[in-house]
């Protein structure tokens, strides 16, 4: 139990320390941050289909950092255990 707790811990340090990410680029946030306040949106109101494509648009980006969240968690993970 306390290796499970000891690698959780890690791994959340690990994520946590980073303090400048490189994958995230001025030119991507300003394209992101674009196309959420687009026109194209018509709008965000609950429900409405603008509405809707934001939120899987968010959805979608998060769903990608979680992913590499989950192989950074693994790397930590395997190397604890071949210690």
């Amino acid at each position: 139990m306390k290796q499970i707790v000891f690698v959780f811990l890690l791994a959340v340090i690990a994520a946590c320390s980073q303090k400048f990410n490189p994958e995230i680029t001025v030119q991507e946030l300003k394209e992101s941050v674009g196309y959420l306040a687009s026109d194209s949106l018509k709008g965000r109101k609950p429900g409405e289909p603008g509405d809707l494509l934001a939120a899987t648009f968010i959805r979608q980006k998060f769903e990608i950092r979680l992913l590499r969240l989950k192989r950074i968690f693994c790397l930590i993970l395997s190397r604890q255990i071949q210690k």
